[in-house]
């Protein structure tokens, strides 16, 4: 059996050159390559958009861009809810690493605060939202396998902290940094529950403030 092939491509709303389609020589460089002016595509209208800019317009695009992400949203909330141990196995397995020292209990939190603290807005909201949906369930497991490996806690948020340490000495912070947490326990897989899972651990656990800051 041939391979998955990936044909979507990523395609900037206003262009990224100054002389590309929906060009805006007002936007500044950084935000064009931010996620906010990035919409998938497939190859064909990817095309397509690019070449037909008076059709396929700035609003346009952006249309596209609110409408699959309120579909993709709703479909993760359902799958919150059938997620089971299997899924959150797949995913733990794939980030935990070598025990580190436990940290002394945990400081709770309010979300709303610490996501504050930690300059994170409303377009995150929805994600924190739906991974909170599966709080319980990622609690239980956690101590489930904390009862046959007593390290894995340990092991697990490890995982998440390396991936931290290297996205902050990138310079990512705040929506950026969360976002991208979110695609490194998701990556490289596309199935849509193995997204809600690793959502719901990366919540959980800046939920008890083991990932962030306190």
């Amino acid at each position: 059996m041939d391979p998955e092939v990936i044909i979507g491509q990523i395609a900037h709303i206003v262009s990224q050159a100054d002389n590309g389609p929906r060009a805006d020589l007002a936007m500044p460089p950084e935000q064009r390559d931010s996620i906010d002016n990035l919409v998938l595509l497939c190859t064909e209208h990817h095309l397509i958009a690019d070449r037909q800019e008076n059709t396929y317009t700035v609003a346009e695009m952006t249309k596209w861009k609110t409408d699959h992400e309120a579909a993709v949203d709703q479909q993760m909330e359902i799958m919150a809810g059938r997620m089971t141990f299997a899924e959150l196995e797949i995913v733990a397995d794939a980030v935990a690493v070598a025990p580190l020292v436990a940290t002394e209990g945990f400081s709770l939190t309010a979300v709303r605060a610490k996501m504050t603290k930690n300059h994170l807005t409303d377009r995150v909201s929805h994600d924190m939202s739906v991974g909170m949906l599966g709080a319980d369930l990622v609690k239980d497991y956690i101590v489930s396998r904390a009862t046959l490996s007593p390290d894995f806690p340990d092991r697990l948020r490890g995982g998440f902290l390396a991936e931290y340490d290297r996205l902050s000495a990138l310079g990512l912070s705040g929506d950026d940094l969360f976002l991208a947490l979110r695609a490194f326990v998701a990556a490289p897989h596309l199935d849509l529950m193995r997204q809600v899972a690793g959502l719901a651990v990366l919540v959980h656990l800046f939920h008890i403030c083991e990932v962030f800051e306190p």
